[in-house]
């Protein structure tokens, strides 16, 4: 699924859907302004809405992402669709802005690591000594090691490896931020719609992004609605998230202020996680430079180590 698709589909939906035009000719209106994804599958949503279904429960067949479809379950519960449709369009519009600002950054140091690589292998290829498609291995192992990472990505992702790596210390700096983000999101549409605590926790349980989350949320839930947690805070202090965010949870609901804490919480959370993945993306470019550098270094060290050779040679052989 395209982010860019996504976001322009779910600005229209709540453009459109504001000024008091029906759901289903709503959604094929959005459609038509989107691409891709979301273009091809309006039409279907608008005649299942026509029908009496449910958007939320259409898209979660369609697989869009659980966080969309919880936003939007939220906001035909409460009446505030175009809010919550809103809301998914300015989530995946920061994705997007978040990708290419770290695609921008890594992009320079990625073309120099692979130029680096290259270059050992350029003295010899040139003079014959070694076969010219030497000169792409260094490249080719460095992307076949890359592959051999998102594959083993992919694989700890299926097996739930991966929600358990997101949360090891140092990787969780990075990863709780975005983590508490949708959390708090789906917690306050939940809230705003009259779902009660239980209810809201479950619905942001499915929808945080990580599975050790997940369960905890879930579990967090039945012990509010048992009676054996009091409030929310309480319930999100079981989970592994900044204890002032949940001081600053805890104060808004005290002050009944729920809604407008999480609200904070959330924006906050972006930022941080904005600003730790920028500072990750400087750290790899950072990597990548000092590798450039070092295969820079040790190509000179050879060069320079082959002349004298050569001019050692030369001398002896012109000795008496």
């Amino acid at each position: 699924m395209s982010w860019s698709s996504a976001a322009r589909f779910y600005h229209q939906l709540a453009l459109v859907h504001r000024t008091g035009i029906a759901l289903a000719p709503a959604i094929e209106m959005a459609g038509v302004s989107s691409h891709g994804h979301h273009r091809e599958l309006a039409p279907a949503w608008s005649r299942g809405c026509s029908a009496g279904g449910q958007l939320a429960d259409q898209l979660a067949a369609a697989g869009e992402p659980d966080l969309t479809v919880a936003l939007i379950r939220a906001g035909e519960a409460s009446g505030k669709l175009p809010e919550m449709a809103q809301a998914i369009a300015e989530h995946f519009e920061h994705a997007v802005q978040l990708r290419s600002l770290v695609i921008a950054r890594l992009v320079y140091p990625t073309i120099l690591v692979n130029v680096a690589l290259m270059v050992p292998m350029i003295p010899p290829a040139f003079l014959g000594t070694a076969p010219a498609w030497t000169i792409l291995l260094g490249p080719a192992i460095l992307w076949s090691v890359v592959g051999a990472i998102v594959a083993s990505g992919a694989f700890a992702r299926s097996g739930g490896l991966a929600a358990r790596f997101a949360l090891a210390p140092g990787v969780r700096f990075l990863t709780v931020p975005l983590i508490l983000a949708n959390t708090c999101m789906v917690l306050r549409a939940a809230l705003a719609a009259g779902m009660l605590v239980p209810a809201a926790l479950e619905l942001a349980a499915g929808s945080c992004g990580n599975r050790e989350i997940s369960a905890t949320l879930t579990a967090a839930s039945a012990d509010v609605r048992n009676g054996r947690l009091p409030d929310l805070t309480t319930a999100l202090e079981t989970c592994p998230f900044p204890r002032d965010m949940m001081q600053v949870i805890r104060n808004g609901e005290v002050s009944g202020k729920t809604e407008e804490t999480l609200r904070q919480v959330q924006v906050v959370s972006e930022e941080s996680f904005k600003t730790r993945t920028m500072w990750t993306a400087k750290v790899l470019a950072g990597i990548a430079y000092g590798l450039a550098v070092l295969v820079a270094v040790i190509v000179i060290v050879m060069m320079m180590s082959g002349y004298v050779q050569m001019i050692t040679s030369v001398s002896a052989e012109m000795d008496p």
